[in-house]
């Protein structure tokens, strides 16, 4: 059996088909997904005939596929239509094959929550409108302010120099210059904050730094200064906004895409970014029930001066403005992680979900590695 039959089979899926199945899968064959686990082609084949009886023309769009002699993974979109028209899931196999060629192992992943849950319908959460902001300046944070003040927000950027933000920042802000990495200098801005406005509602950790590293070029100190500004900072930073937080209001910490896995050429990015999203989700775990807000912001490729220097293809690369545009959206969506751009950080996710058999030579694959 060709993996391209197989493909065309789960392609072709129907009702009637499923009589065939015992041509592409073993009698004890092994199936697994976050609702099922079951042994043999009888259960595996009542698992198919059960999502024909309750969904509406249901299948599948396989979208990458990865093989070798044992086992192959397939990247795939779920279609099926329900109330208010299509939807659409996306999830990846991972498939061992016995010595006919037949799958016994067939492994689903998906996430449960951010493909199907957080489809049904749910109340949203209402943005009140943010009145004081203390955020990191970068080019995202240079959109963001604007953005913001718009809607009547009161705005307090902070950066290492006071010449740009006074040029970007909106009138009537107020500029806090502050190297993030020096804690003395942080707490003084945020006393220089709270003399002049009394309080503040929400910040915004924006710092980053940035530089492509492999183990051919691993230069330890510019690592260490990337994991300074990435993490460490923004731990001091939460740790030094959080006493003056009120109920109601939050901080938000800018992570990226590349802290979810392991990635080529992301020795000195991606480990601080990695720890930066366990953060956010340690203090969300402890603050929310206390009523105080924390979000984890993730984005995709971004233009930047930072991004500029990549000397790689940066798919789905978002402006400024438009990363802002994404950042407001999902806070005002009042979800614990925004990411975007949706059509690439959903594929990141979806590998997230992986077993390292099949994660890395996926990623050596997409990468060019």
């Amino acid at each position: 059996m060709s993996l391209q039959a197989l493909v065309g089979f789960y392609q072709t899926l129907t009702p009637d088909s499923l009589s065939r199945l015992g041509a592409f899968y073993t009698e004890d064959a092994w199936f697994k997904d976050p609702f099922n686990e079951v042994r043999g082609l009888p259960a595996i084949e009542k698992i198919f005939r059960h999502m024909f009886a309750t969904l509406q023309a249901p299948r599948f769009v396989v979208t990458e596929q990865i093989a070798d002699a044992n086992g192959a993974v397939l990247l795939w979109t779920f279609y099926f239509h329900g109330r208010g028209g299509e939807w659409s899931m996306r999830g990846a196999s991972h498939l061992r094959f016995a010595a006919d060629g037949r799958v016994c192992h067939h492994r689903d992943y998906w996430d449960t929550g951010e493909e199907l849950f957080m489809k049904l319908p749910v109340l949203g959460w209402l943005w009140r409108g943010v009145r004081r902001l203390l955020a990191a300046s970068s080019a995202l944070g240079a959109a963001l302010a604007p953005a913001l003040a718009a809607p009547g927000a009161r705005l307090a950027p902070s950066a290492r120099r006071a010449d740009p933000p006074a040029a970007q920042a909106p009138a009537g802000a107020l500029l806090l210059p502050c190297d993030v990495t020096d804690p003395a200098a942080l707490a003084a801005a945020q006393a220089r904050l709270l003399a002049e406005w009394g309080g503040l509602e929400v910040a915004i950790y924006l710092a980053g730094d940035y530089q492509p590293m492999g183990v051919d070029h691993w230069d330890i100190a510019a690592a260490e200064r990337l994991l300074q500004v990435n993490y460490t900072a923004a731990m001091h930073a939460a740790h030094q906004l959080l006493p003056v937080l009120p109920v109601g209001g939050g901080l938000a910490l800018v992570a990226s895409v590349a802290g979810y896995r392991g990635l080529p050429r992301a020795l000195g990015y991606g480990p601080g970014k990695a720890a930066l999203i366990h953060l956010a989700e340690c203090l969300h775990l402890e603050l929310a029930p206390r009523g105080v807000g924390v979000w984890l912001i993730n984005p995709g490729f971004v233009e930047t001066p930072l991004t500029a220097g990549n000397d790689f293809a940066m798919p789905a690369l978002l402006s400024p403005e438009q990363a802002a545009r994404a950042t407001l959206d999902g806070l005002a969506g009042g979800s614990f992680e925004i990411h975007y751009p949706k059509r690439f950080t959903h594929v990141l996710k979806l590998l997230r979900l992986l077993p390292y058999a099949a994660y890395f030579p996926l990623v050596r694959k997409l990468t060019g590695g």
